[in-house]
């Protein structure tokens, strides 16, 4: 049960992701559904489908979830059903041919959430990472429409918030699109780190409104 709603959860070793279920993104799920009542929802590396859970109890109009991953795809199916929603496009895309998904969605979103799997674990493969982040919110900004938001998400140890923030603005750049910096979040508050341990601080979450 995550704020009421239930979810499965593979547990069994080598099956689900790390713990199979994400709880780093617990508040920021919650967060994302504040702004989802009527809205069309976009929900990429969707993986069991949580973000577009709680966006479906806030009263989203419509869910588009993508992941690359078919069993994924499957338990976020499942836990949809687990919570009454019946009603949602669920695209199965691989990202190694350069999120080609993407570049193929013809329609547009109000509200979308990026979580991507970690990009790099190492220093020497940064550059790469970083040119991968500016080329995947370049490719979902021509999706939003005018005041969209956009949730945007990285979980490289890495990677650094400034880093990242400045990949995605010239991501939003590159695409002809400008946004305001809304709220800077992070792992829940039951993921402490120390003082002066930057990589501690993995998980970066912009909350933009793109124009």
């Amino acid at each position: 049960m995550e704020y009421g709603l239930r979810m499965g959860v593979d547990l069994r070793p080598g099956k689900g992701q790390k713990t199979g279920l994400y709880l780093d993104q617990r508040d920021n799920r919650c967060r994302f559904a504040g702004f989802a009542a009527g809205k069309d929802v976009l929900d990429v590396f969707a993986y069991t489908g949580g973000f577009s859970l709680h966006a479906a109890r806030a009263g989203a109009k419509s869910l588009t979830l993508v992941e690359a991953n078919e069993g994924a795809l499957k338990a976020a199916q499942e836990n949809l059903a687990l919570n009454g929603v019946e009603d949602a496009d669920l695209i199965c895309a691989e990202w190694s041919d350069g999120f080609h998904a993407l570049r193929e969605q013809e329609r547009s979103f109000d509200l979308v959430v990026l979580d991507p799997p970690k990009f790099t674990a190492r220093r020497d493969a940064l550059q790469q990472a970083l040119a991968g982040y500016r080329d995947l919110n370049a490719q979902v900004a021509r999706l939003l429409r005018p005041g969209a938001m956009l949730f945007t998400c990285s979980c490289s140890g890495n990677v650094t918030e400034q880093d990242f923030e400045r990949a995605v603005a010239a991501g939003l750049a590159h695409a002809g699109r400008r946004a305001a910096l809304v709220e800077r979040r992070g792992a829940g508050p039951d993921h402490p780190s120390p003082p002066g341990f930057d990589q501690g601080r993995y998980l970066k979450c912009l909350v933009l409104r793109v124009e």
